[in-house]
């Protein structure tokens, strides 16, 4: 509804229900010749785990059944629009002992049903990986919005004591980094630090070594530390650790760490830590998908952080909220691009500009720079 308030139109009606078990999809307005824009995010049902996958599911052949109706209704052109695009995470092949293991890629295949389905544009927010785009044809384009100008606005806000952008892992490094130089840009005098860690080469390491677990049989301790098991192969202690380090200086300064996904809130937890040994003042987190798996709203409570800002490309859960988070909305900014997708404008210029912040309702603002 947000999105088409600000775009002055209504929302067109549609008939999803459940028949025999089986999801029933009808369109009740006319739409030959039109351009349809379709809506669909994560459903948010933590209470069971198993009716929530169902959801999740359901949602997901909804939008198919959806794509299908319109284009047999004679749509123009219909565009699907996630906020939150489901199975972004599983879109790489693991390799073992360089070799591939046989796995779907469910990220391919969605993109292989949605254009199937006669989808003619994607827009996503901040997807996962960037390299998802690749797996929709060029014929069906993909529009990546990143909202970080919603958060950068938010923290100009707030008096902020020589603000420090941090990357909680390797992989949030290049969000990071983006931050950093929007608020260099807006003309804040920011610094940067980074944790690293060996846990992803740990993890790879200890799925090529499954085989052998450490408990079963005798090793044998070499001078220098090595561990030989009882199959011949020699294993470095330090490997069998997982070692995380901060590098930047974080001491009497705000902290703001920044990263796509908050899910368990478990590496929150290790970042918070780490950052409070070396003397950070008060921290902050952006996350622009607030997924907030169970357990997560207690690691948030409990630990020493304190507010996490995510948007609502994911609906929050009631039950989720609590003093420390805090709910930037996309829906004007959804509308300022399917607005520019309708009209045939650039929507690269938007994030070239500054967002204006805007009254409930009303269009989002740009200023150039």
């Amino acid at each position: 509804t947000e999105i088409c308030s600000c775009l002055g139109t209504s929302l067109a009606r549609a008939l999803v229900g459940r028949e025999n078990g089986e999801t029933k999809v009808q369109i009740l307005d006319e739409v030959r010749g039109s351009d349809v824009y379709i809506v669909q995010s994560l459903p948010t049902r933590w209470d069971s785990p198993a009716k929530h996958c169902e959801e999740v599911h359901d949602a997901l052949l909804e939008v198919l059944l959806l794509c299908s109706a319109l284009r047999r209704a004679s749509a123009s052109k219909i565009t699907v629009v996630f906020p939150y695009m489901l199975y972004s995470r599983q879109n790489e092949t693991i390799l073992e002992r360089g070799e591939a293991r046989y796995m779907s890629l469910p990220s391919s295949d969605l993109a292989l049903m949605l254009q199937a389905m006669g989808v003619d544009k994607m827009i996503c927010v901040d997807l996962h990986k960037a390299s998802t785009e690749g797996f929709f044809h060029p014929a069906v384009p993909v529009t990546n919005i990143d909202p970080q100008g919603l958060a950068l606005s938010y923290f100009e806000s707030l008096d902020l004591k020589s603000p420090v952008v941090v990357a909680p892992d390797n992989m949030a490094a290049f969000r990071a980094d983006q931050m950093y130089r929007r608020m260099s840009k807006a003309g804040i005098d920011c610094g940067f630090a980074a944790m690293f860690s060996n846990r992803r080469m740990k993890c790879h390491r200890d799925s090529q070594n499954r085989s052998q677990p450490l408990n079963e049989g005798k090793f044998n301790v070499l001078e220098d530390g090595t561990l030989v098991t009882p199959s011949g192969k020699a294993k470095s202690v330090t490997s069998l650790m997982t070692t995380e380090w901060l590098m930047g200086d974080v001491e009497g300064r705000d902290c703001i760490i920044v990263d796509d996904i908050i899910d368990t809130g478990k590496r929150l937890e290790r970042t918070v830590k780490a950052l409070k040994r070396k003397g950070a003042r008060k921290i902050y987190m952006y996350s622009t998908h607030g997924v907030l798996s169970r357990g997560c709203v207690d690691v948030v409570n409990n630990c020493r952080v304190r507010e996490v800002v995510v948007t609502n490309s994911i609906p929050i859960n009631p039950n989720h909220f609590c003093e420390k988070l805090r709910v930037l909305s996309i829906g004007r900014l959804l509308a300022e691009t399917i607005r520019r997708h309708h009209r045939n404008e650039s929507v690269s210029a938007m994030f070239s500009e500054t967002m204006v912040p805007a009254e409930a309702g009303e269009p989002l603002r740009f200023e150039a720079k």
